[in-house]
């Protein structure tokens, strides 16, 4: 038993160490920003940075934006759009992720905007964790106000298969628009019960050194 916990520390370390931190910014995706508007809608669902993004409805639409509506970050970035205003995204193949920040804003005024964002992970376990946001603009041109907010998320939001966002309560219509950039996640994540195994067999593999030199 200890010679397994000690072989299997060596193998879960090594992936372990290969866990990676990747950024999704948007930037692979061939938008070009031109004046005046410096928006582009396009239909279907997208890929960036080896995640996908599943956009809700039978006819799917999404924006790439560069400093549009008044909302700038100097980068592109991404506007759902719809009713839902829904988007779910996950790692391509389906391995587990953790998520740990993005940036967000309502785009376009309070009426159309999104007042709400409601950010659900779905565990690998079947279990789920939820947050709300409340995202604002500063809608005048060359303003100084924010535009874009930070989510934090903590060690809850680990080993998921899938996040969804949800826009709601725009005061008039049914868009819901709101912007992401910057989805900073960790793409392969070890399950706690992987983490508990290594630690035994590292406890294990420090103790015969122990005794060894004796």
């Amino acid at each position: 038993m200890m010679r397994f916990l000690a072989v299997g520390a060596l193998l879960l370390a090594g992936s372990v160490g290969s866990a990676q931190a990747a950024t999704i910014t948007f930037e692979d995706q061939g938008f070009v920003p031109t004046l005046p508007n410096n928006a582009q809608p396009r239909n279907g669902d997208l890929t960036s940075g080896g995640f996908f993004f599943d956009m809700a409805g039978p006819n799917p639409v999404y924006q790439l934006a560069n400093n549009s509506a008044n909302i700038n970050n100097g980068t592109t970035y991404l506007v759902t759009e719809g009713a839902p205003s829904l988007v779910t995204f996950s790692q391509v193949g389906g391995a587990p992720f953790a998520l740990n920040s993005f940036d967000y804003a309502r785009w376009q005024g309070p009426t159309i905007g999104a007042a709400t964002i409601t950010v659900t992970g779905h565990r690998a376990d079947n279990t789920t964790v939820t947050t709300t946001l409340f995202p604002v603009g500063d809608f005048t041109a060359g303003g100084s106000g924010t535009d874009f907010q930070t989510a934090l998320f903590g060690a809850d939001w680990r080993n998921l298969a899938s996040v969804d966002l949800l826009g709601t309560g725009a005061t008039t219509g049914t868009l819901n628009y709101f912007a992401i950039d910057n989805v900073a996640v960790n793409n392969s994540v070890p399950e706690p019960g992987t983490l508990t195994l290594l630690g035994l067999g590292s406890a294990f593999m420090v103790n015969r050194r122990r005794r060894i030199g004796r």
